[in-house]
């Protein structure tokens, strides 16, 4: 075994890569599949190498310190006498209580980092070590004497993991860009994924933009066998079998007051070990309830004054800064503004397609950029809210669900009277809205009603008319067989929406300035509780997310509470009618078009002059997809066509 360490201070969070290969590669492309890692860890670098049977095995990390910011805590690291070594990537939050509990049962320990505690606790209980951890994190065991390897994601998708097999090797990475360093791979588009993707704006678990390249899913092992050749996948922790498991927990209503006091109790404990770090912490405030909440416990947890941070935006009905300087001024908190305008945004755009390795839409990515990019001017980690509303009700869309699932009946009679369930005219949004009410003839389609009925709209977009729809499967996969309507759009979002988008949004755009973001409401102690607690708790009194809401109008005023809910969203009509403009139509070209055989040309035409012309929020959400692919595509794709 050789194990190296290279300290590169020069580069731009932690992040992880390996392979283990029967070809003989050279040594020096687990190198460059490390570079593509750099912004996510800038504070060092290490690699591994070994050779075992038929076998070559190669781990990399890349280091962002925030803990034990000596050399002692440098990766990969190998318990010598054991022949077991490791590659991490993230937190575990409760590591100095597992490093006492070990230090009884006879261990020792040469550093205070984390990454020592998952090796000996994988020396003294095996790979199911990882139900003892709480925190986020991916990362690698090679077992030299077991012959075999694993790869672990935490339980809520918080930290990336991608992976790919063929009969002579497994390669895998923080990212999908150090994939494309490892000589044997093969990146081909997947274009059934790239057409969900075109309303969903993201990809989810376990698919990627590329065939046979896959996302570990949350919660999950991976096993690879040395001996046998072979790979299994298993879940360690299942929201939606743990959603089933609670579903009579739900029905069983407490005093609502007991709740708040619960979430408040296990809430401060997770943002107090979130706050534990060797650098620099801050938390990022928006003014809504989930940011303002996370914010003013961290004021109230810590001695020292916190920094918040906040960007705004010039263009009216999208600015939430004031609200933001309000509750910070509220609670105490040492506050930094940033206004964001339209030449901001488009400036950004090629550092986008580089953050994201892979087709990634959501427009709050670009605000969610400046805003990390910003913070990380003072601190090296922050705080987010991100997760209060799948876990707490905080989307009006989980109540109209619910209500046209208990009207599905009136659904199918006007689809029968109408058939207006086909759109005629696939961008019209009159015709959208009539679709829709046409297509919610059961709970499934309630849950996933606008995914259906834009699939209409996308078909047609692309050369090729067969769609076996993958995504679809995972999102009907994901919908929980017990429990409310409400309830069970609440977990598939858990699932999809909050761990495909909101999660992988805050860790690329973070870790792309070498920023650590830690979520306090996925504690997954947290995330338990809210699975136990009923909706008539989350939804009480005709308000979504009662509890947060109760709990924060004891540090804030009731008028900022009550406030409409906005979310961290952009004038997204503006800047595609404006400064993007030019971009769009520069990928509007025939040629390009015709050239990169995906999109039917003709097609793509009408639509976008239907986009030009008409004031309509569904084409508006398309083009913004289509534009991020394009540019992700000339950037990634072109050189290797």
């Amino acid at each position: 075994m050789h194990l190296f360490w290279l300290n590169e201070k020069d580069g731009s969070m932690c992040g992880i890569a390996g392979y283990i290969t029967k070809r003989r590669v050279d040594q020096k492309c687990l190198e460059e599949m490390s570079k593509q890692l750099i912004r996510r860890g800038p504070d060092g670098s290490g690699t591994f190498y070994d050779s075992l049977q038929d076998w070559e095995i190669g781990l990399a990390h890349r280091r962002l310190a925030i803990l034990d910011l000596s050399e002692k805590g440098q990766q990969p690291m190998t318990a010598l006498d054991r022949g077991v070594t490791i590659t991490y990537n993230g937190e575990i939050y409760n590591h100095a209580r597992l490093r006492e509990d070990l230090q009884q049962q006879g261990y020792s320990f040469q550093s205070s980092c984390d990454t020592e505690v998952i090796l000996k606790a994988y020396l003294e209980n095996g790979v199911d070590s990882v139900n003892l951890f709480h925190g986020m994190f991916a990362y690698c065991i090679y077992d030299r004497t077991l012959k075999k390897l694993y790869l672990v994601r935490d339980r809520a998708g918080e930290k990336p993991l991608y992976y790919s097999k063929t009969e002579d090797y497994l390669v895998f990475a923080s990212d999908l860009s150090a994939l494309l360093r490892f000589p044997l791979y093969r990146a081909e588009i997947d274009v059934d994924v790239v057409r969900s993707y075109m309303w969903n704006q993201y990809i989810p678990a376990p698919l990627t933009i590329y065939k046979n390249t896959y996302k570990l899913s949350s919660g999950s092992v991976l096993t690879f066998d040395l001996s046998s050749n072979e790979m299994d996948i298993r879940k360690y922790w299942s929201l939606k079998n743990l959603y089933e498991k609670w579903n009579d927990s739900r029905k069983t209503l407490r005093d609502p007051e007991c709740y708040v006091e619960e979430a408040k109790s296990i809430l401060l404990e997770s943002i107090h070990q979130k706050l534990v770090a060797d650098v620099p912490v801050g938390v990022f405030l928006s003014g809504g309830i989930d940011s303002s909440l996370v914010a003013a416990l961290a004021q109230e947890s810590s001695e020292k004054q916190i920094n918040t941070y906040a960007i705004g935006f010039h263009e009216e009905g999208f600015n939430e800064a004031d609200f933001a300087a309000e509750v910070a001024k509220a609670i105490g908190t040492n506050h930094h503004e940033l206004y964001v305008s339209m030449k901001d945004a488009v400036k950004l755009v090629p550092e986008v397609v580089q953050c994201y390795s892979e087709p990634f839409a959501d427009n709050s990515q670009i605000p969610t950029m400046i805003l990390s990019r910003f913070a990380r001017q003072h601190v090296k980690v922050a705080l987010s809210g991100d997760g209060g509303d799948e876990l707490f009700c905080g989307y009006p869309s989980y109540l109209m669900k619910q209500n046209l699932s208990h009207r599905k009946w009136i659904s199918r009679v006007i689809d029968s009277w109408t058939g207006r369930g086909i759109m005629k005219d696939p961008y019209s949004h009159r015709d959208w809205k009539m679709a829709k009410l046409c297509n919610a003839t059961s709970e499934e389609h309630a849950i996933n009603l606008e995914y259906l009925v834009a699939s209409q709209m996308i078909r047609p977009l692309f050369a090729d008319g067969e769609w076996q729809d993958k995504t679809y499967s995972i999102m009907v996969d994901a919908i929980s067989s017990s429990g409310t309507t409400m309830e069970k759009a609440m977990a598939q979002d858990m699932q999809l929406f909050l761990q495909e988008d909101i999660m992988t949004k805050v860790d690329r755009a973070a870790m792309f300035y070498s920023l650590e973001t830690r979520a306090p409401f996925l504690d997954h102690s947290l995330m338990e509780w809210s699975l136990q607690t009923p909706d008539a708790i989350k939804y009480r009194n005709h308000q979504f997310k009662w509890p947060l809401k109760e709990l924060l109008s004891r540090y804030v005023s009731r008028d900022i509470i009550d406030r409409p809910k906005k979310g961290f969203g952009v004038p997204i009509r503006a800047w595609l009618h404006g400064d993007f403009s030019e971009v769009i139509r520069e990928l509007m070209d025939d040629s390009f078009i015709k050239a990169q055989g995906i999109f039917d040309n003709g097609e793509i035409q009408r639509f976008y002059q239907r986009f030009l012309l008409d004031n309509n929020v569904i084409l508006d959400k398309i083009m913004w997809s289509y534009m991020i692919f394009q540019l992700w595509y000339r950037q990634n794709c072109l050189h290797r066509a």
